[in-house]
């Protein structure tokens, strides 16, 4: 079948040019430009940009170092739940980096003030004593 239009001939309406796509097909007038949810493009986008989660983990395995490890858990406990957020599309990957530094942090500064504590205790630092 001869799908080309003859010479000086004029399209009726409806009728798609030489090239285009049909309407209502994929990409044709009428539709939706980028798709639904699921199509490529489409549906919940992610900010471009580290998200809070991330942040608040490295602030917190660092504030631990003041205050012998304990707000370092937090930090530890906030980057895992945004690694998960990444893992799962709901954030940026932007705040991969933060978020896996502030659980390396808070890891090291939980290990380092236990490390402190048994030297402590172990040699009797934190004895003080006032001769006369």
């Amino acid at each position: 079948m001869n799908t080309e239009m003859p010479r000086g001939s004029t399209p009726g309406p409806g009728t798609p040019l030489p090239g285009q796509p049909m309407p209502g097909a994929p990409g044709g007038p009428g539709m939706p430009v980028g798709g639904g949810p699921g199509a490529p493009g489409g549906g919940m986008q992610v900010p471009d940009k580290a998200g809070g989660l991330a942040i608040a983990s490295l602030v917190f395995s660092l504030v631990g170092l003041l205050c012998c490890g304990v707000a370092s858990i937090a930090g530890i406990i906030l980057g895992a739940v945004e690694l998960g957020r990444i893992n799962r599309g709901e954030s940026s990957v932007k705040g991969r980096g933060l978020a896996l530094a502030g659980i390396i942090i808070g890891a090291v500064v939980i290990g380092l003030w236990l490390l402190i504590a048994m030297i402590s205790i172990v040699t009797g630092g934190f004895a003080f004593e006032f001769g006369t």
